[in-house]
């Protein structure tokens, strides 16, 4: 696209989430003692995470690639 001087458009979708927002609550968790009975949640939260990410990127892909 650079050598036809076309720009690409930003799409929400494709915004980077900053890490340092999302990994700031993990740590709260090693010394509690809900960690054992919220671990099976956190882990569906992360499947569910990056499924949503996952989404986001292929949303992201056809935007830019279809047809103006």
């Amino acid at each position: 696209m650079a050598a036809a001087h076309m720009n690409i458009t930003s799409s929400l979708a494709a915004s980077q989430v900053q890490p340092d927002q999302c990994g700031a609550s993990c740590p709260l968790f090693v010394h509690c003692e809900l960690r054992a009975a919220l671990e099976p949640y956190l882990a569906y939260a992360a499947y569910l995470i990056m499924g949503l990410g996952l989404l986001a990127s292929y949303l992201s892909a056809w935007g830019y690639t279809r047809p103006s």
